[in-house]
C-alpha cells in the first residue's frame, strides 16, 4: 500500500511533467482553465489515501489529455467549488491507451525541476505565465547539467497553494560567484591573448586569419556576457520568488483569519435561525388550538341562528299571506293602466323611428355628392400626373443626346491614344539604338582595361558605386512618380466612389421614405375600414339581440298573461269574465304594435345595409383607382432611376477602363526600364567579377614569378624600378582618359534618359488632366439631371401626401358622423330598454301579488272545506241515510280532487315565479355590456 509521502511525490512528478504542455498551449482560456485545475488539485485532499489518489488520478488524466493536445472531459469546464468527485469508471479508457505511461512514486524525479510556472498561474492566474513562456522557464533546467541538482520542496498552506523554495540557496550563491570568477578569468585572458595574434598577423600580413580570429574572440565575449547576465537574472529571480512566497503566505494567512471570522458568524447566525424556529413552531401550535376552539364556537352560534331563522319564516310566511289578500285588487287596476301606457310608449318609440330614418336619407345623399366630388380631384390628379410624365420622356431623350456626345468624345480620347503609342515605339526604338551603341562602347573599354588591371579595378569600384547612386536615385524618383499617380488615381475613384455613394444613399432614404409613407397609409386606411366594418357588425349583432330579448319579453308576457287567464277562470270564471275580454283586446294591440316595430326595424336594417354596401362599393373603386395611379407612377419613376443608374454605371466603366490602360501602359513602360537597368547592372557585376578572377590569377603568377625570380630581381631591381614607374604613369594616363570618357558618356545618358522620362511625365500628366477635366463635367451634368429628378420626384410625393390628407380627412369625417348617429341610436335603445325593464319589474312585483293572494285564497278554501267536512260529519253521523252520505262522499271526493288540481296549478306558478325571479339578471347584463 501506498503513503502520503509517495502519493505526494507523484503527484509533484505530474504537476513537473504538465509544464511545457501547459505553456503550449496556444488559447488563453485553456491555459487559464489549466491553471485553475491546478489549483484545485492542489488544495489539501484530506487525510486518507484514498482522496490523495483520485487528486493523482485527475491529474495523470489531465498530464494525459495535455499530451494528446486535447482537453475535454471533467477539464472542459472551470472546476466546482468544494471536495473533488470521484473520476468516473468510464474516463479509464484513457489510461488504457497505449500512449499513456503511468509515472512512478519516486523522490528523486519528483525533486529534479521546480514548478515555478504553477505558481505564477496559481498566484493570480495572470497572463504573463501563459503568453511569455521564456518569463517562467527557470535556468535551473537551461544550465542542469552545469549548475547541478537542485533540492525542492512543496509545502502546503491551509488553502492548499503549492510555494516552492529553493532549499540549497548557499550553494547557489557559491556557484554564481564561481562563474563570474571564471568569466573574469576568461575576459582577463582574452584581453592579455589578445595582443599576440594581432601582432603576428601584422607581422606576417594574413588578412583572413585576424578576421576569424576577430569573430572567434567576438563571440567568446558575447558568451560570456551572456551567461554572466543569465546567471544575474536567475539570483534576481530566486529574490523575487521568495519575496512573492512571503507576501502569499501573509494573503493566505490574512484569508484563513477570515474565513474562520465568517465561519463563527455563520454558525452563530444559525442558532439564532434555530431558535426564532423554534419559538414560530410554539406559535402555530397556540394558533391552532385558537382556531379549533373559535370553530367550536362558530357551530353552536350557526346552530343558533338556524333555529332563529326557522321561527322567523313562519312568522313572515303569515304576515306575507295577509298582505296577498290586500294587493289582489290592487294588481287589476295597475295592469290596465300599465297596458294604456305601454301602448303610447310604442307609439312614441314608432315616431322617432321615422324621423331618425328620414334624417339618415338626407345624410346619405349628402356622402353621395361629396364622393362624387373627390372622384372629379382625383381625375384632375391623373390628367396631372400623365402630363409629368411626358416631361420625364423629354428628359430621357436629353440624356440620350448626351451620352451620343460623351460617345464622341471617346473616340477622339481612343486616336489620342493611338498616337501616344506610336510615339512610344519611336523612343523605344532610340532607346534600343543607344543601348547598342553603349554596349559597343563596354567592350571596347574592356579590351582597353587587360593593360591595367589593379588601378582600373579600384576605379571602376568607385565609377560604380556612383552609377549606383544614381540609378538608386531615379528609381527612387520613378517610384516617386509612381506613387503620386496611383494617388491621384485612389483619389479619383475615391471621389466618384463617394459621389455615388450619397447619390445611392439618398435615392435608397427617398424610396424608403416614400414606401413607408405609403404602407403606413394603406395600413391605416385597411384598420380603419377594419374597424368601422367591425364596430357596424356590433351594432347589427347588439341591435339583433335586443329584438331576440324583446321577443322574448313578449313571449314570457304572453305565457304569464295566458296562465294567470287559466287561473282566474277556475277560480272567478263570471267575475273576471268582461275582464279577460277586455286582456284579449289588448293583447291584439299589442301584437300588432310589435308587427309594426318588427316591420320597421326590418327596413330600417335593409336600409343601413343597402347604405353600408354602397359605401364599400365606392370605397373599393375609388382604392383601385389609386392603387393604379400609385403603380403607375412608382413604374415610371423606377424605369427613369434604372435607366439613369445603368448610364452612369456604363460611363463609370468606360472611365475605369480607359485609366487602368492607362496605368497598365505606364506600369508596362517603368517595369521595362527597371529591367533594362537591372540588366546593365548584372552586366557589370558579372565583368567586375571576371576582373576579379584575372587578378587573382595575375596575383598568383606574381607571387611563382617573385619566387623563382628573387635572384633576378636583386639584380635587376633599379631597371625594374625604372621600369615600373614609366608604366605605372601610362597607365595612370589610359586609365585617366577612360574614365573621363566613361564619365562623359554616363552623363550623357542619364541627361537622355532623364529628358526623355520628363517628356513622358508631362504627356501623361497633360492626359490625366483633360480626362479629369470631362469627368468633372460629367459628373455635373449627372448632378444636375439627378437635382432635377429628385425635384420632380419631391413634387410628386407632396401632392400625392396632400391627396391622401384630403382623402384621410373625408373619412375622418365621415366616420365621425357614423359614430355620432351610433351613439344617438344607442342612447335611444338604452332608454326603450330601461322602459321595458321598469314595465318588467312592475309586472314582476305584480304576479308575486297575485300569486300570494292565490296561495291565500287555497289556504282559505282549505280551511273552509276541512270546516265544512267536520260540521257535516258531526251532523250527519248517526241519522243520515246512506244515499245522502254517498252524495256527500262524492261531493268530498270532488272537492279533494278540485283541490290538488289547485295545488298543482299553484307548484306550476310558483315554479315560473322562481324563473322570472332568476330572469332579470339575465336581461340586464346585455345593458351592462
Amino acid at each position: 500500500m501506498e503513503t502520503n509521502e509517495e502519493l505526494d511525490d507523484e503527484f509533484d512528478q505530474c504537476l513537473v511533467k504538465m509544464k511545457p504542455h501547459v505553456l503550449r498551449l496556444s488559447p488563453k482560456s485553456e491555459r487559464q482553465r489549466c491553471a485553475n485545475w491546478i489549483k484545485k488539485l492542489c488544495e489539501p485532499p484530506g487525510s486518507g489515501p484514498t482522496a490523495r489518489k483520485n487528486r493523482n488520478s485527475y491529474a495523470s488524466l489531465l498530464l494525459h489529455m495535455l499530451q494528446k493536445g486535447l482537453v475535454e472531459g471533467p477539464f472542459a469546464h472551470k472546476p466546482q467549488p468544494g471536495p473533488l468527485a470521484t473520476l468516473p469508471a468510464h474516463m479509464s479508457i484513457y489510461f488504457d491507451e497505449p500512449g499513456h505511461v503511468s509515472f512512478p512514486a519516486s523522490a528523486e524525479s519528483g525533486a529534479k525541476s521546480l514548478p515555478d510556472w504553477v505558481y505564477g498561474e496559481l498566484s493570480d492566474n495572470s497572463s504573463s505565465s501563459v503568453t511569455q513562456p521564456t518569463a517562467t522557464s527557470t535556468l535551473q533546467e537551461r544550465y542542469h547539467g552545469t549548475t547541478g541538482s537542485w533540492t525542492h520542496r512543496r509545502s502546503r498552506t491551509e488553502n492548499g497553494v503549492v510555494s516552492a523554495t529553493a532549499a540549497g540557496d548557499k550553494d547557489y550563491h557559491s556557484h554564481v560567484d564561481k562563474t563570474r570568477r571564471d568569466a573574469n578569468e576568461e575576459m582577463f585572458a582574452y584581453d592579455s591573448s589578445g595582443m599576440s595574434p594581432t601582432k603576428t598577423s601584422f607581422r606576417a600580413n594574413s588578412s583572413l586569419k585576424e578576421g576569424t580570429m576577430m569573430r572567434r574572440q567576438h563571440e567568446k565575449e558575447l558568451e560570456m556576457r551572456k551567461q554572466m547576465m543569465e546567471a544575474q537574472h536567475h539570483e534576481e529571480k530566486l529574490r523575487l520568488q521568495q519575496r512573492h512566497d512571503e507576501a502569499i503566505q501573509k494573503i493566505l494567512d490574512r484569508k484563513n483569519s477570515e474565513m474562520e471570522d465568517m465561519k463563527n458568524h455563520y454558525r452563530s447566525k444559525s442558532k439564532e435561525m434555530d431558535t426564532t424556529i423554534r419559538k414560530l413552531e410554539r406559535k402555530v401550535q397556540t394558533l391552532v388550538k385558537e382556531s379549533a376552539m373559535i370553530r367550536d364556537s362558530r357551530d353552536q352560534q350557526i346552530a343558533e341562528l338556524k333555529k332563529m331563522v326557522e321561527h322567523s319564516d313562519q312568522s313572515t310566511q303569515n304576515e306575507y299571506e295577509t298582505k296577498l289578500h290586500e294587493k289582489t285588487a290592487e294588481f287589476e287596476q295597475e295592469k290596465f293602466e300599465m297596458q294604456k301606457q305601454h301602448t303610447k310608449a310604442i307609439q312614441e318609440i314608432l315616431d322617432d323611428t321615422n324621423v331618425r330614418l328620414h334624417k339618415m336619407e338626407t345624410e346619405y345623399s349628402e356622402q353621395v355628392d361629396q364622393h362624387a366630388e373627390v372622384i372629379r380631384d382625383l381625375e384632375a390628379r391623373i390628367t396631372q400626373i400623365s402630363q409629368e410624365s411626358e416631361k420625364h420622356n423629354r428628359a430621357q431623350a436629353e440624356q440620350g443626346r448626351e451620352k451620343a456626345e460623351l460617345e464622341r468624345r471617346n473616340m477622339l480620347l481612343s486616336a489620342e491614344l493611338e498616337n501616344i503609342r506610336t510615339r512610344y515605339a519611336e523612343v523605344e526604338k532610340a532607346a534600343e539604338q543607344a543601348r547598342d551603341d553603349q554596349e559597343m562602347e563596354m567592350r571596347s573599354m574592356r579590351n582597353k582595361t587587360d593593360a591595367s588591371i589593379e588601378f582600373m579595378k579600384t576605379e571602376h569600384s568607385l565609377s560604380l558605386a556612383k552609377s549606383v547612386d544614381t540609378i538608386r536615385e531615379l528609381e527612387q524618383h520613378i517610384q516617386d512618380l509612381k506613387q503620386q499617380l496611383q494617388d491621384s488615381e485612389h483619389r479619383r475613384q475615391r471621389e466618384l466612389r463617394d459621389l455615388e455613394s450619397m447619390l445611392k444613399q439618398d435615392k435608397l432614404h427617398q424610396e424608403n421614405l416614400h414606401e413607408k409613407q405609403i404602407m403606413s397609409l394603406r395600413s391605416e386606411l385597411e384598420g380603419e375600414r377594419q374597424d368601422n366594418h367591425n364596430k357596424i357588425l356590433k351594432l347589427q349583432q347588439t341591435i339583433r339581440d335586443k329584438d331576440e330579448q324583446l321577443e322574448k319579453f313578449a313571449e314570457l308576457r304572453k305565457m304569464q298573461s295566458q296562465k294567470a287567464e287559466k287561473a282566474l277562470e277556475e277560480f272567478k270564471q263570471q267575475v273576471e269574465h268582461n275582464s279577460s275580454r277586455m286582456f284579449d283586446d289588448m293583447k291584439a294591440q299589442m301584437q300588432k304594435v310589435e308587427a309594426d316595430l318588427l316591420q320597421s326595424k326590418e327596413l330600417r336594417q335593409t336600409q343601413t345595409r343597402e347604405y353600408a354596401r354602397q359605401l364599400e362599393q365606392e370605397r373599393k373603386r375609388f382604392e383601385k383607382q389609386l392603387s393604379d395611379q400609385e403603380t403607375s407612377h412608382i413604374e415610371k419613376v423606377t424605369q427613369l432611376v434604372q435607366q439613369q443608374q445603368m448610364e452612369r454605371e456604363s460611363m463609370q466603366q468606360e472611365h475605369e477602363r480607359i485609366l487602368a490602360v492607362t496605368t497598365d501602359r505606364l506600369q508596362g513602360r517603368v517595369d521595362e526600364e527597371h529591367k533594362q537597368s537591372l540588366q546593365r547592372q548584372d552586366r557589370d557585376t558579372a565583368m567586375i567579377r571576371g576582373l576579379e578572377q584575372q587578378v587573382r590569377e595575375l596575383r598568383e603568377a606574381n607571387m611563382q614569378s617573385e619566387s623563382l625570380r628573387k635572384q633576378q630581381l636583386v639584380e635587376l631591381g633599379l631597371l625594374r624600378e625604372e621600369e615600373k614607374q614609366r608604366a605605372q604613369r601610362e597607365s595612370e594616363t589610359a586609365v585617366s582618359t577612360l574614365k573621363s570618357e566613361m564619365e562623359q558618356q554616363r552623363l550623357r545618358l542619364q541627361r537622355d534618359h532623364s529628358a526623355e522620362i520628363e517628356q513622358m511625365l508631362q504627356k501623361t500628366n497633360s492626359r490625366l488632366k483633360d480626362i479629369e477635366k470631362d469627368y468633372n463635367e460629367r459628373l455635373t451634368k449627372t448632378a444636375e439631371n439627378n437635382r432635377q429628378l429628385n425635384d420632380t420626384i419631391e413634387t410628386l410625393r407632396q401632392e400625392s401626401s396632400s391627396c391622401r390628407n384630403d382623402l384621410e380627412r373625408q373619412m375622418t369625417d365621415a366616420i365621425a358622423k357614423l359614430e355620432d348617429e351610433k351613439e344617438l341610436l344607442k342612447k335611444q335603445h338604452a332608454a326603450y330598454l330601461k322602459t321595458l325593464h321598469q314595465d318588467l319589474d312592475k309586472q314582476r312585483s305584480r304576479a308575486r301579488q297575485m300569486e300570494r293572494d292565490l296561495q291565500q285564497k287555497d289556504f282559505q278554501h282549505q280551511d273552509q272545506m276541512t270546516h265544512l267536512k267536520q260540521d257535516n260529519e258531526n251532523r250527519m253521523r248517526g241519522f243520515m241515510p246512506l244515499s245522502v252520505r254517498q252524495e256527500l262522499e262524492d261531493t268530498i271526493e270532488s272537492l279533494k280532487s278540485q283541490v290538488t288540481a289547485l295545488q298543482q296549478t299553484s307548484i306550476v306558478l310558483q315554479e315560473e315565479l322562481d324563473m322570472n325571479r332568476k330572469y332579470p339578471s339575465n336581461v340586464r347584463s346585455p345593458s351592462r355590456n
